[in-house]
C-alpha cells in the first residue's frame, strides 16, 4: 500500500501531504499533525515488505529500520535528523507496514 495525500496516520495523529522522495529501502513522505506542524515520515517500500524476493530478508529489514530509528533518536546535532516519534503501522493482514 503505498501512503496518498490526505491519507490519516497514527489515529488521525498526522496527515500525507505528499510523497518527497524514495531511496533503495525506504520511501518518505511530508506530514501535518492537528497543530498544522510538518513533519517527515519515513517507511520501508512496498517492495521490501511485500515482495517474496524480500521475503526472507524482512524481519531483519524491520529490525535494521527500528535500530536506526533508535540510533537516530538518541543523537542530538544540528546536521542530524531529530526523531519526534516512531510507530508501527500494520496493513489489513496485521502486518508491519
Amino acid at each position: 500500500m503505498v501512503w496518498q495525500a490526505g491519507q490519516s496516520l497514527d489515529r488521525n495523529r498526522y496527515t500525507i501531504q505528499k510523497k518527497l522522495g524514495s531511496g533503495g529501502f525506504g520511501v518518505t513522505y511530508l506530514v501535518k499533525d492537528g497543530k498544522g506542524r510538518e513533519w517527515v515520515v519515513k517507511t520501508l517500500k512496498d517492495e521490501v515488505m511485500n515482495s517474496e524476493e524480500h521475503a526472507d530478508y524482512r524481519d531483519k529489514y524491520l529490525r535494521d529500520f527500528q535500530a536506526e530509528t533508535l540510533r537516530l533518536a538518541i543523537c542530538r546535532h544540528r546536521h542530524i535528523v531529530q526523531i519526534e516519534n516512531s510507530l508501527v503501522v500494520l496493513n489489513s493482514n496485521g502486518q508491519a507496514r
